[in-house]
């Protein structure tokens, strides 16, 4: 049995999942069950449960260009690490916006953001009116948003205030 972290409800679980505990009274194969070890865990639904196809999936990235961003090094590793990740997302050929036949320009954007903003001067961040932009983008679609910020926001929608 397991009590839910947020209802409290008692559940049963099949015999099968059954497991001896080690002398710390934790599971022998919890480094093997990714429900028990990962911060998250997704499971693919089998075609039974599905009405329709599902949508292909969609992924935005709002990544900050300001001072900080380039300075520290986040801009050119987080453009390093999302080239080296795009032929790892979900979906295949169906990853929006058209990966596959958008490859080359998706490439060349991330090649060129760290040289383009490398020397970048503008100290100010508007993380606020860049989440409003990719939500109107978004909208009617969904998707998985990613947004990496290096400074706090400071213009805009959201900037956070000096205190005085």
């Amino acid at each position: 049995r397991y009590s839910c972290n947020v209802c409290a409800m008692v559940n049963e679980v099949p015999v099968e999942y059954f497991c001896t505990l080690d002398a710390a009274g934790r599971r022998i194969d919890q480094a093997e069950r990714p429900e028990l070890c990962s911060g998250s865990v997704e499971y693919i639904a089998p075609a039974e449960y599905m009405v329709r196809a599902p949508m292909p999936p969609t992924y935005v990235f709002v990544i900050d260009v300001s001072f900080a961003a380039a300075a520290s090094g986040m801009l050119g590793a987080v453009c390093a690490t999302i080239k080296e990740s795009l032929d790892l997302l979900p979906g295949d050929e169906r990853t929006q916006v058209n990966l596959r036949e958008s490859r080359e320009v998706v490439d060349a954007l991330l090649d060129s953001l760290p040289q383009s903003y490398g020397r970048a001067s503008q100290v100010e961040s508007a993380m606020g009116p860049a989440l409003q932009a990719a939500f109107l983008v978004m909208n009617h679609i969904g998707g998985k948003l990613l947004l990496f910020q290096a400074a706090a926001p400071s213009l805009g929608i959201g900037r956070i205030k000096a205190r005085d």
